[in-house]
């Protein structure tokens, strides 16, 4: 679904906490195992990382199964707590307000009862260092014109202190909600510190996933009752839902240019804190729109997002906001997922700029789908990660070890054996009984020991020309699990192939084996820029250009890198330019 306007199709859920919670599906073992890593790594870390550092890390741990009275966890809560003294909250650092807001969130998920009395004081601090256009910025009091970044954690925060009970004036969801739109890029990104006056270039991957979540919180606030992004329904501000909605919507049209100081005055008029919602629901769905349409055109750009494991956690949380699977035609769970299984060092921590508590919360919220479950969304957990594999949603179940067809449908059933009798057995099935095996061996490959891959190469070359495109799908994706750089030339060949799951699957093959998770940054499919409508003529030219670019690209880059002993053949002539 293309992302400017799979908006239409999202619903967002008014209050996270009302009525029953559908929760997120069970990981998969290798996700689980990954998992189950960095919380010990962090649970050993986080009680003596910095303010901010140390409540990011506890809230990832929490989210990731560790409880309360887990004396790491207690620890931080200790330091948390002890910063409120009376009704008043003295800021752990006084130069983040981001230190703030996941106080906020880690006092909530604790215990949101028990420590209300301390919630209310943290949230009264947040509420009082608000600038005057809405944003947050760097310094605790004063200074800046608002920080893209740190506003994200104060409404993160404050999100969590209503759940929590505490009482959130309107006006502080609206002006943030009208200080995004305003200083929202021309192109419909977001930047890191933007001109308030508006006309702002540059947005990122990093800030402008993070700014659609805080537009999205503020849209909950402020219309509860509304409906899909982009419908109009359910436009009623909140505390009007009783009376006509007077939104002028040619004056807050999408279009129109804001005078921040005259909408700044009108509401410093207002008598009541929770006086009238000013940003109408209109705007917010129209920047909203034109973020996600950027996020979409941004997300196979060749250049990687700055503060990667911030980025990650930002994607989970702006996916399970919009609800929405798939980015760019690409299941971007999977993505995410292939990137931290690769990255995840030995110790069970993941690499980052920011502290290692923090840059492995952010993995480990990213991995349990932490906002998703918060939110109750009915999320399908991805059955086999890493390959192209589930790209065609072949309803495998979470454990490929344990699969078998009955009538047609996949049934449960434990497979196991060593890795070269599964290939054998691949090799001798017919096609109605590939499946069970295709599981076993991609289960056997993942959770066993990829060294097992050693010795079977001439196996896997045979098994990647048989005529059942099942096994030679499966057989593509094994040889880009093998590490041998000597195989990419195998793998090149296969995007001859006609069959375009193989193709799908041989594209991810090379970007495993190449360690290039954006591979030649060419789409996923050839459908990605094609009307829903287009001619069948027009999908097979859209397929033949996409398939020589694939193959020209990935020839020019095996030209540079291929190994010594295979530089004097002339199989890479590229036959084209793009």
């Amino acid at each position: 679904m293309n992302c400017s306007r799979l908006l239409l199709a999202l619903t967002l859920l008014s209050s996270p906490l009302g009525g029953s919670l559908v929760t997120a599906a069970e990981l998969s073992p290798q996700v689980q195992q990954a998992v189950d890593r960095g919380l010990k790594f962090i649970l050993g870390k986080v009680s003596g990382a910095s303010p901010g550092q140390d409540t990011i890390g506890a809230y990832a741990a929490l989210k990731a199964g560790a409880k309360p009275d887990h004396p790491a966890i207690a620890k931080v809560t200790q330091k948390v707590t002890a910063a409120v003294q009376g009704t008043r909250y003295q800021p752990r650092n006084t130069s983040h307000n981001y230190t703030t807001g996941v106080d906020l969130m880690f006092l909530e998920a604790v215990d949101a009862k028990k420590y209300k009395t301390e919630i209310e004081a943290i949230a009264r601090h947040l509420l009082s260092t608000q600038l005057r256009l809405g944003a947050w910025h760097y310094l605790s009091s004063s200074g800046g014109n608002g920080d893209t970044s740190q506003t994200q954690y104060a409404l993160l925060g404050l999100w969590a202190a209503k759940r929590a009970g505490s009482k959130i004036p309107l006006h502080v969801w609206d002006r943030a909600a009208t200080w995004h739109i305003v200083t929202q890029c021309r192109d419909g990104s977001f930047a890191y510190h933007p001109n308030p006056n508006g006309n702002n270039n540059g947005g990122t991957l990093a800030l402008t996933v993070n700014g659609i979540s805080s537009l999205i919180i503020c849209r909950m606030q402020l219309y509860p009752n509304a409906g899909e992004i982009g419908s109009g329904r359910g436009g009623t501000p909140a505390g009007q839902e009783n009376q006509e909605d007077k939104a002028d919507s040619k004056k807050f049209g999408f279009l129109e240019q804001v005078d921040i100081d005259e909408a700044e005055s009108e509401r410093e008029k207002e008598a009541e804190p929770d006086g009238p919602v000013r940003t109408s629901l209109a705007r917010i769905d129209a920047a909203i729109e034109r973020a996600l349409s950027w996020v979409n055109r941004a997300y196979l750009s060749p250049r990687p997002p700055e503060w990667p494991m911030y980025y990650i956690y930002g994607l989970e949380r702006m996916a399970a906001f919009a609800n929405i699977e798939t980015i760019a035609g690409r299941n971007w769970y999977d993505d995410g997922t292939n990137t931290l299984l690769r990255l995840q060092r030995k110790d069970g921590g993941w690499p980052g700029q920011s502290s290692d508590p923090a840059t492995t919360g952010f993995g480990l919220l990213f991995l349990t789908r932490a906002t998703a479950k918060l939110l109750g969304r009915k999320v399908i957990t991805p059955q086999s990660v890493g390959s192209g594999l589930l790209i065609g949603g072949r309803g495998l179940p979470d454990n490929l070890g344990r699969a078998e067809i009955e009538d047609g449908k996949v049934k449960q059933q434990k497979v196991v054996g060593p890795l070269d009798e599964l290939l054998a057995e691949l090799e001798k099935l017919d096609t109605a009984n590939v499946a069970s095996a295709q599981a076993a061996v991609v289960d056997q490959i993942k959770i066993g020991n990829k060294e097992d891959l050693v010795g079977q190469t001439e196996k896997l070359i045979k098994l990647a020309d048989d005529p059942r495109p099942e096994v030679r799908r499966t057989a593509i994706w094994a040889i880009g699990q093998t590490a041998d750089m000597g195989l990419a030339r195998l793998l090149i060949e296969a995007l001859d192939d006609e069959n375009l799951d193989i193709l799908v699957e041989t594209q991810a093959a090379l970007r495993t084996l190449s360690r290039l998770p954006r591979g030649q940054n060419l789409p996923n499919s050839p459908w990605n820029n094609l009307a829903a409508d287009a001619t069948k003529a027009e999908r097979t030219e859209s397929l033949k250009n996409w398939k020589q670019r694939l193959r020209d690209r990935w020839r020019r880059w095996y030209i540079r890198t291929r190994p010594y002993d295979q530089r004097s053949d002339l199989f890479l002539e590229v036959r084209s330019k793009d």
